[in-house]
């Protein structure tokens, strides 16, 4: 949790830490009266609102009572309140790592006119899912892997990717781009490019709503890009269309 700079929370948070047990009965003593305590302990609620944009957390409520049920109380709140990041953040990388692995299966199904020895898969562009590809060192076959990531603007893209993996891109950057890339074998995978229709040879679809990542083929792209992909990999992407 991110350091406690407020006066009021850092005081109410030392109370908890601090007061008696009282053995649930009365009013607390003088000495360990927080200056917003307004009468029985056990009953007493102080909402203390506080937003961390560091950390994201938000703690809404704090129970003025003895240190048991305070700090469950407080354990609640942490739990109901950073539950639903904590899936969010599963699902996000449960999706990077089946992007991961997807480009792992479409690399093993393509072939370049002369095989790199080792694979250079560039990564351009602001992306969602391509966290996880920073991971990939080799190919199942055992040839070696370098990511590295570019600007979309860099004419050294063109020379040193055989694997180019594109995030967001404005429309005159990616026509600069592909422009550049005209007569070099380059793959290309996009994440931002839905119905497919331009540039990148395939397009990937991560639903922020599964874990399942879908693909299409840009047959007219992939002629141009001087790679070669298995059939196989070209039929399962029409076959996937009719999946929900």
């Amino acid at each position: 949790m991110p350091a406690i700079t407020e006066p009021v929370t850092r005081r109410a948070l030392a109370f908890i830490d601090t007061a008696p047990e009282n053995e649930g009965r009365g009013e607390l003593s003088e000495q360990h009266k927080p200056p917003y305590y307004q009468g029985s302990f056990t009953r007493t609620a102080v909402p203390l609102l506080r937003y961390c944009q560091g950390g994201q957390y938000l703690i809404m409520l704090l129970l003025v009572s003895p240190r048991p049920l305070a700090r469950l109380a407080l354990l609640l709140v942490a739990f109901g309140l950073l539950l639903p990041r904590a899936l969010a953040e599963t699902a996000a990388e449960s999706r990077a790592m089946a992007v991961r692995e997807l480009v792992l299966d479409i690399l093993s199904y393509t072939r370049w006119p002369t095989e790199p020895a080792v694979l250079r898969l560039c990564v351009a562009a602001p992306t969602e899912y391509a966290g996880a590809l920073f991971t990939i060192d080799r190919q199942a076959n055992g040839r070696t892997v370098q990511v590295n990531r570019y600007e979309a603007s860099d004419p050294a893209i063109s020379d040193n990717c055989d694997v180019l993996y594109l995030g967001v891109l404005d429309e005159p950057t990616r026509l600069a781009l592909f422009a550049r890339l005209q007569g070099h074998p380059v793959l290309s995978i996009s994440e931002y490019n839905h119905d497919c229709s331009t540039s990148s040879v395939f397009c990937l679809q991560a639903s922020p709503q599964s874990e399942r990542v879908r693909f299409n083929v840009n047959l007219d792209a992939l002629a141009l890009s001087g790679v070669r992909v298995h059939p196989a990999v070209l039929k399962l992407a029409h076959a996937d269309k009719g999946v929900p």
